[in-house]
C-alpha cells in the first residue's frame, strides 16, 4: 500500500474514532463562522484543462511536471445549512495564499492568491463528516523558463478544483482530505500559451478563528 493511501486511511480512522457528537457540529457551518486552514498536497497526474475540451488546446502538457502545493486558506460560512436530501448543505467563501513547489519541471516555484467558493454537503444524520466541492481562481508569479511547453511569462493565472471530505473531529477544529487539481498558465498572453494541469491529493488541518 502506498504512503498516500496509508496517510489518508490514518486521518479518516482517527476522525471516526474521535467520538465527537455530530449534532454539535452543525455549528461548524453557521453563517458568519470563520476558520483558518493549512493544506499540503502532491499533484503528479497530468490532465487536460477541463475548460478547453472543445478546442485544439485540449491536451496534456508533455513536460514531466509535478507540484507540491502549500495553501493557507481563510474560510467564512456564507449561508446556513438548508435544503433536503443529498443536496442539503451550505456555501462558504474561501481566500487562499498558495505556494506551489514545482518538484519536477523546467520551473521551480509558483506563488500567488486564489479566491472562490465551496459547497459543503451536510447530512441530517451526521455533520461530523461532510463532503465538499470547491473552485478558486487567482493570479501569481512563476520563475518562467521560456522553454517549449513551459511558462514564458512570470505573471500567470491559476484555478484550483477540490473534491473531498471535511472531518470535524472537535468543536473548533477539523481536517480535510481531498483530490485537488491546479492549473497554471499565462492566460494566452503569448501564442502559443502552454498551460499546466495536474491532479493529486491534499490533506489539511483547520481551526475556528
Amino acid at each position: 500500500m502506498s504512503m498516500k493511501r496509508i496517510l489518508i486511511l490514518l486521518i479518516i480512522s482517527c476522525a471516526l474514532s474521535s467520538g465527537v457528537d455530530a449534532n454539535n457540529n452543525i455549528e461548524s457551518y453557521l453563517k458568519g463562522r470563520t476558520d483558518l486552514s493549512l493544506d499540503i498536497g502532491y499533484l503528479g497526474i497530468k490532465t487536460p484543462n477541463p475548460f478547453t475540451w472543445w478546442t485544439d488546446n485540449y491536451r496534456k502538457n508533455p513536460l514531466p511536471y509535478k507540484f507540491a502545493p502549500l495553501q493557507i486558506t481563510w474560510h467564512r460560512q456564507a449561508t446556513n445549512v438548508s435544503g433536503e436530501g443529498f443536496l442539503r448543505g451550505n456555501w462558504e467563501y474561501q481566500a487562499s495564499l498558495v505556494y506551489t513547489s514545482i518538484v519536477d519541471g523546467p520551473e521551480s516555484r509558483w506563488g500567488g492568491f486564489a479566491g472562490g467558493v465551496r459547497y459543503n454537503f451536510v447530512s441530517r444524520d451526521t455533520q461530523t463528516i461532510a463532503p465538499f466541492v470547491d473552485f478558486r481562481v487567482g493570479a501569481g508569479g512563476i520563475d518562467a523558463s521560456g522553454v517549449k511547453d513551459g511558462q514564458e511569462k512570470d505573471l500567470t493565472y491559476t484555478f484550483l478544483i477540490g473534491i473531498g471530505v471535511r472531518i470535524n473531529y472537535a468543536e473548533n477544529a477539523f481536517i480535510t482530505v481531498q483530490t485537488l487539481t491546479q492549473h497554471i498558465s499565462n492566460g494566452w498572453a503569448t501564442n502559443p500559451s502552454a498551460g499546466i494541469d495536474l491532479t493529486g491529493f491534499s490533506v489539511g488541518w483547520g481551526f475556528k478563528l
